[in-house]
């Protein structure tokens, strides 16, 4: 079996959706299967030369963000059915795994001429994510675009795989998809990759990082964006302050719009030494920054209906026998087992964050760390859920070549 993993988006580049698929592609390889990779970042210097210039063009002229966002993503889908016509030709791949709704579109070509079977993994809300995110807004055409977009993946893909339960309940509720053609797999995590390290042997990526060892560290390893929730973790910075004093650091492990805020609420309270930005940081150095922290929070809120789903920082912090406190919403209730695998708070409620931050920092959880890590490696480990995913290929496999005969 030859598996193409696909996406619209980047690859790779740091994010939940990216790791998705590349730790998918870790755990199918590890298997003994042949795994490519595609997105538009593969399209040659004279087609992102095309497409930057026509964006570029059309934000000058015509000043809108609502049709840049359609524009950008027509363009990608349109250049990416054309490579994957040239591509299967090539390759001759068993499967397609795309990885969002624009990407499944863009395989109309050889879906039509190939008959190859294409499997669609839903990783978030599509449209209302981009709403939530400020670039859309509501009842816009582009909106109009987005909608329609994500309509014409989930009626005409065989199967759907949705990683979080509430994902799959809104694809069914607001697009009259069948249930039976969704199912879920949730997030996952390389177990080879992510697991506890002792401190002493971190001492290079402590210096790298410049994360002092004199304070404890609370990792927030997060997008800087508002679904995120990561101005609570600024906000709960104020509260551990007035009763922890500069015992503590907040590390902010990511970029993105809400930096400005926060550092706006940080010069405005005095948080100057009690948090730090390391900005994106790479996949690869993730491991060793979760081992340097105390605690990983995960402060993520609802926004235009868009909700976290089953976090990948959150089970690559738990592999890494790292306390996890995170928003009691979402998918992140399916992963955490409340007092048992970690914690879960009440969203947008800084004092009950901080409260519960300085409870485990001097509380003996040791046995909430190894029952984490003991989930992780028993139901979310890259290979396990490979397996699943297996399945599912094999049976739309199945099903293709009996419309075929």
């Amino acid at each position: 079996m030859k598996i193409l993993l696909l996406t619209i988006w980047p690859y790779p580049h740091i994010g939940g959706g990216s790791t998705h698929m590349r730790v998918l592609g870790e755990g199918l390889s590890k298997l003994g299967y042949d795994v490519d990779y595609f997105s538009p970042s593969y399209f040659n210097k004279n087609i992102k030369f095309f497409i930057g210039g026509t964006l570029q063009i059309l934000k000058k002229f015509a000043g809108k963000k609502e049709a840049y966002i359609a524009v950008d993503i027509f363009f990608k889908k349109i250049f990416m059915s054309l490579y994957l016509v040239v591509k299967q030709i090539k390759n001759e791949y068993t499967i397609i795994n795309a990885q969002d709704v624009w990407s499944y579109n863009s395989t109309f070509l050889i879906r039509k001429i190939f008959r190859v079977p294409v499997l669609l993994t839903v990783h978030t809300y599509y449209t209302y994510e981009i709403i939530s995110e400020g670039l859309v807004k509501n009842n816009s055409f582009s909106m109009r675009f987005l909608i329609d977009e994500e309509r014409k993946a989930y009626k005409s893909t065989v199967k759907i795989i949705s990683v979080d339960r509430k994902i799959k309940e809104y694809i069914v509720s607001k697009f009259k998809v069948s249930s039976e053609k969704i199912n879920v797999i949730k997030n996952f995590v390389n177990i080879d990759e992510f697991y506890p390290q002792s401190r002493n042997k971190l001492q290079k990526y402590q210096k790298k990082f410049k994360i002092p060892s004199n304070k404890k560290i609370i990792l927030c390893a997060r997008r800087l964006v508002p679904k995120n929730g990561v101005i609570y973790a600024a906000f709960a910075a104020k509260i551990l302050k007035q009763k922890l004093g500069d015992t503590f650091v907040i590390v902010y492990a990511g970029d993105g719009p809400e930096k400005i805020k926060i550092e706006e609420y940080i010069k405005k309270n005095d948080l100057q030494s009690n948090v730090m930005f390391l900005g994106a940081i790479p996949h690869n150095d993730m491991k060793f920054l979760y081992n340097l922290a105390d605690v990983v929070i995960i402060p993520s809120v609802n926004i235009a209906g868009v909700e976290e789903a089953t976090s990948i920082t959150a089970l690559e912090a738990m592999a890494s026998g790292v306390p996890v406190i995170a928003s009691r919403i979402g998918g992140l209730v399916e992963i955490i087992d409340n007092g048992t695998t970690g914690f879960l708070v009440k969203e947008r409620d800084p004092e009950e964050l901080s409260n519960k931050i300085i409870e485990v920092l001097n509380s003996d959880i040791s046995s909430i760390l190894l029952n984490a890590r003991e989930n992780i490696v028993k139901n979310y480990s890259h290979t396990e859920r490979a397996r699943k995913f297996l399945g599912y290929y094999e049976e739309i496999i199945s099903q293709n070549n009996d419309r075929l005969r």
